[in-house]
C-alpha cells in the first residue's frame, strides 16, 4: 500500500512540475555528479518550496560540489528552520517505518553555566530495545561515552555512535558525581513503539486515562496504529471521563497519525461530519494549482479520519515541553476549535509548518538523497497559525529532567497538577518569568531538525 502511494505521490508531483516548464537534463544513470544533485535540488525546489519567492537569484547549481552545501544557500532562514536534505535516503526511511537502527532511549542534553561540561538524562526508554534490556531507565545521567567526558564539542558525535559504553553519575546539590557504574550499549535494529506508556489514573472516584507518546508513526502496515487502538479500547472499557495526553517530549511526525489520534479524542460528531482539523497553505503557484486541478476538501485541508475506537470527549488535558513541536502542536491547535484543550507545562516549540519527503521519482532511483522541504503552513479550523513562540500553557510547570520520575508517578509535576485540576483543585506553577532550572537546556543540530510534520501529498487529493 505504501508504494502504490508513494506512485501516486510521484505522478502527481511530476503533474505539476510537468506544465510549468521541461525537465532538466539530469543523467538518468547511477553516476550522477554532485552537480547533478545539486540541479534536482535546485529544479524541485523552484515549485514546492513555501518560500520560493526567496530562493537567491542567479545561483548555479551544476557549478556547486556540494549538495548540501547548496541544497542550504536555497533556503530562506529568516523563517525557514527546519528543512534539510540526506544523502542517506534508506536510513531516513527506516525512522520514518519506526525501526531505525538504534539503541532505544532519547536523552535530554544540558551543561551547568560554570562549565563546558555536557551531560545526558535519559527521557525515555523504549520496550524492548538494547537501552531497556541493559537495565538503562528514564532519569538515568551520563556523563561519559568510552571514559570521555562529554563536552560541548564532543557530545553529539559521541551519542551518535553505533557501539559505545556510558558512565552514570548521580545529581545531589547542583552537582553531578559519577557513581562508577558503566552501561554497554549496541544499536540495532527495532520498533519505536511510540506509545511509551499507559494507565488508568483512579483519583478521587474519577477515572482518567493517562498516555505518553513519544512520535507520529505509523509504523509497517500501521502496527504503531493497532497501539493506539488498544490503549482507547482499555479507557473506554474502564469508563475514563477525562484524559491526559503527555506529549512534552514528541517532536512531531507524520499527519495521518496525528489525525487518527485526534479522531480518537475529538467529539464524534465532529469525526462523523469529517470536519476540518487544519487547512493547508503552500505557495502561491502550488495554491492555485490544487484549486485548477484538485477539489477539495483534500487537497487544501486535512479532515478528522475516520478511527476504529473515539472516546467522544469534551475536554483534554495536554502535558507539553519546548520538545513539544510540530505533529504534536498540530493535535493540539487542531482540536481546539471543537473542544476544552488545556495544556500543562511549558510552551511548544512554535513549528507551525509541513514537509515533504521527497527522494528521487526514478525508478529504479539514480541516487540515495532525499530532501525535506517547508512545504507548507497549516492553520486550524479558526484559522490560528504563524504561532512562533509555540502554543502557550494554561498553567506553566517546568520540566526538570534532572528530578524525573517514572511516567505515572503522581509525584510527577505536571502530572499532579493536572490531577488536581480533574479533582477541582488549584495547581502550583511555577513562575514564568525566570527559569527555575540550575542548568542550561542544549540540543544538538539532530534535534532541531527532527522537529517535523511529514505530509503525505498523495493521501488526501480527490480528483
Amino acid at each position: 500500500m505504501k508504494n502504490f502511494y508513494r506512485l501516486g505521490f510521484f505522478a502527481i508531483i511530476i503533474a505539476i512540475l510537468s506544465c510549468k516548464r521541461e525537465d532538466p537534463v539530469i543523467p538518468k544513470d547511477e553516476d550522477m555528479t554532485n552537480g547533478d544533485i545539486s540541479e534536482w535540488i535546485y529544479y524541485h525546489m523552484n515549485y514546492i518550496y513555501l518560500w520560493e519567492d526567496y530562493i537567491p537569484q542567479g545561483l548555479n547549481p551544476l557549478s556547486e560540489d556540494n549538495p548540501k552545501k547548496f541544497f542550504d544557500s536555497i533556503l530562506y532562514k529568516v523563517e525557514d528552520k527546519w528543512s534539510y536534505i540526506t544523502d542517506d535516503y534508506a536510513s531516513f526511511a527506516l525512522d520514518l517505518e519506526g525501526t531505525p537502527v538504534a539503541v532505544g532511549y532519547s536523552p535530554a542534553f544540558g551543561r551547568f553555566s560554570s562549565s563546558d561540561k555536557v551531560f545526558m538524562v535519559v527521557k525515555y526508554v523504549i520496550k524492548d530495545t538494547p537501552a531497556s534490556e541493559s537495565g538503562l531507565e528514564r532519569g538515568d545521567i551520563i556523563i561519559k561515552i568510552d571514559g570521555t567526558q562529554l563536552d560541548t564539542l564532543n557530545y553529539h558525535d559521541f551519542y551518535d555512535l553505533d557501539s559505545y559504553t556510558v558512565g552514570l553519575a548521580e545529581y545531589n546539590d547542583s552537582t553531578l558525581m559519577e557513581t562508577g557504574e558503566t552501561i554497554s550499549l549496541t544499536a540495532e535494529i527495532i520498533s519505536a513503539n511510540p506509545v511509551l506508556h499507559h494507565e488508568i489514573i483512579d483519583t478521587s472516584g474519577i477515572k482518567a486515562g493517562y498516555l505518553v507518546y513519544s512520535n507520529f508513526i505509523s509504523g509497517t502496515e500501521d502496527i504503531f496504529l493497532r497501539e493506539i487502538d488498544m490503549v482507547i479500547s482499555d479507557f473506554i472499557n474502564a469508563g475514563i471521563s477525562e484524559l491526559i495526553v503527555d506529549l512534552r517530549y514528541n517532536p512531531g511526525g507524520e499527519i495521518t497519525t496525528a489525525g487518527y489520534l485526534a479522531s480518537t479524542i475529538a467529539p464524534l460528531i465532529n469525526v462523523q461530519n469529517e470536519d476540518v482539523l487544519v487547512s493547508y497553505l503552500y505557495n502561491e503557484y502550488l495554491e492555485n494549482y490544487y484549486l485548477d486541478h484538485y477539489d477539495t476538501p483534500g487537497a487544501l485541508d486535512f479532515e478528522f479520519p475516520g478511527s476504529v475506537f473515539n472516546l467522544n470527549l469534551n475536554t483534554v488535558y495536554f502535558l507539553t515541553t519546548e520538545g513539544s513541536a510540530s505533529a504534536s502542536e498540530l493535535l493540539i491547535s487542531g482540536l481546539e476549535p471543537y473542544m476544552d484543550v488545556i495544556i500543562i507545562g511549558e510552551s511548544t516549540f512554535g513549528k507551525y509548518t509541513g514537509a515533504w519527503v521527497f527522494p528521487d521519482n526514478y525508478e529504479p532511483a539514480r541516487h540515495n538523497w532525499a530532501m525535506i522541504p517547508i512545504v507548507l503552513k497549516y492553520a486550524n479550523a479558526l484559522g490560528v497559525t504563524d504561532f512562533k513562540d509555540g502554543l502557550s500553557p494554561d498553567y506553566f510547570i517546568e520540566d526538570d529532567i534532572l528530578k524525573a520520575v517514572p511516567f505515572g508517578d503522581l509525584s510527577d509535576p505536571m502530572l499532579a497538577a493536572t490531577i488536581a485540576l480533574i479533582t477541582g483543585e488549584e495547581p502550583i506553577q511555577t513562575k514564568k518569568s525566570m527559569t527555575q532550572l540550575p542548568y542550561q537546556k542544549i540540543y544538538s543540530p539532530e534535534q532541531d531538525i527532527r522537529r517535523n510534520l511529514f505530509i503525505p501529498t498523495y493521501n488526501n487529493f480527490k480528483k
